[in-house]
């Protein structure tokens, strides 16, 4: 009997035992279920976090900056609306306004110049202005085609892909000042301008002053330079914008290949700017630098009153 009841004290301590673990080991289990907890609030909030770093603010950001530009436009101030419509156009699409913009300042006609500039890339092929190029009067003028050699903000420097037409670099064999800035060529150029391009684009062609070009191998005077629109690469730019001899070689249009025929080579030589080599010890300097029929660069030049071909090359822009 005796036994009995210990053995029944035994059974309900082991009982007892058993109890105390397991409400022991019942709140080990709550903190993981609060970390779990905790841990979703916790990516939730960088979620919408993010969401409001990269998504409300720059939208609101962008709301307001839209509105200021678009009341910017409506007070006449192209200006500021412009710059504000450019940084907006990387977020979002603005080129409505911006061609809204475009054309209030600079007017209708000019805008479709703007936008070839604007859009054009250096070594790529526009075209602006219209010329006698197929030698079939006929049909009227063509495309003119014109490479883009560099950019600026708003400003591009091209030169013909094509020889245009022949030319003499100046026309008075007695002359002794024949360089850059008194060369007869200069009325040749006008002409050129006034027959290949119309009034809004001769508007978009902007004055610059040219610079003289030394010679780099014959030590002769480089002359003056010259305010104008139209003008000839110097020889450091031939260079510098044509680094081959490949890359200078010029076609003529079939135009000029009838009016200027030296060879049945459909390439043919034309002028630079820079002054040639010369007689120092008469002062004649009667030749200027041309481009050959290979792309080598003659240093001596040719007689100035020869015909040669004439590759233009001019500013475009739309400078205030």
């Amino acid at each position: 009997m005796k036994n009995d009841m210990m053995n029944e004290k035994e059974t309900a301590s082991c009982s007892e035992m058993e109890n105390l673990c397991s409400v022991a080991e019942k709140p080990t289990k709550k903190p993981k279920k609060l970390f779990a907890v905790i841990a979703s609030i916790v990516i939730l909030c960088v979620a919408f976090l993010i969401v409001w770093i990269t998504v409300i603010i720059p939208e609101n950001n962008y709301k307001t900056t839209y509105d200021a530009a678009t009341e910017l436009y409506s007070a006449g101030k192209y200006d500021e609306a412009i710059a504000a419509f450019e940084v907006l156009n990387k977020q979002k699409d603005c080129k409505d306004m911006l061609e809204k913009c475009y054309i209030g300042k600079y007017g209708e006609e000019k805008y479709p110049y703007i936008l070839k500039i604007k859009n054009a890339k250096i070594g790529d092929y526009i075209e602006f202005g219209n010329y006698e190029q197929d030698d079939i009067s006929a049909n009227g003028h063509e495309p003119i085609e014109w490479i883009v050699l560099e950019k600026e903000d708003r400003a591009i420097l091209v030169i013909s892909r094509f020889i245009l037409f022949p030319a003499r670099y100046h026309d008075n064999y007695y002359d002794k000042d024949t360089a850059w800035g008194n060369c007869s060529l200069h009325y040749q150029l006008d002409y050129f301008s006034n027959s290949a391009f119309n009034k809004t684009e001769r508007k978009m062609i902007l004055r610059r002053t040219v610079a003289a070009s030394e010679n780099p191998l014959y030590s002769v005077p480089a002359g003056k330079d010259k305010d104008c629109k139209l003008f000839l690469l110097s020889v450091e730019e031939a260079l510098k914008y044509f680094p081959s001899n490949q890359a200078r070689i010029c076609l003529d249009t079939p135009f000029t290949h009838r009016h200027f025929v030296t060879h049945d080579c459909p390439c043919n030589v034309w002028w630079l700017r820079t002054r040639g080599g010369g007689d120092p010890l008469t002062f004649s300097y009667s030749n200027e630098v041309c481009v050959l029929e290979d792309g080598s660069i003659d240093f001596k030049g040719h007689t100035f009153t020869s015909q040669r071909g004439i590759r233009p090359a001019m500013w475009l822009g739309f400078e205030d």
